[in-house]
């Protein structure tokens, strides 16, 4: 094998790699998304034990709902009810029925 050769198989090795390596993906679309309800209560809620009130599959949708944070020291906000923009406190079927969509993709130039 002369020296053309070799370049020429090189030069069109490195084309496919860079051609293979240069598509990105779609976004992936997932509707089995886990509810995680970190800092929220339902039903009753305590400030010195954090187990209590902790929402699981059997909670009703008609329970009220708490927020029991430590963020925002030194003052946290422990067991405030949760409301809605009409002042009036927030259910767990009204804090599960909230949508929303979102997609990322990535481009040569960063991220649309």
């Amino acid at each position: 094998m002369n020296r053309k050769v070799f370049l020429t198989i090189c030069i069109v090795a490195a084309a496919f790699m860079a051609a293979t390596t240069a598509s990105a993906q779609a976004p992936v679309r997932t509707h089995d998304l886990v509810p995680f309800f970190e800092d929220v209560r339902g039903g009753t809620c305590s400030t010195t034990m954090s187990g209590v009130g902790v929402i699981t599959a059997n909670t009703p949708a008609n329970t009220v709902l708490f927020n029991r944070t430590f963020r925002g020291q030194p003052n946290p906000q422990f067991c405030e009810p949760v409301l809605n923009p009409d002042g009036s406190q927030m259910t767990l079927g009204q804090y599960t029925t909230v949508t929303g969509r979102s997609a990322v993709k990535c481009i040569r130039r960063g991220t649309h």
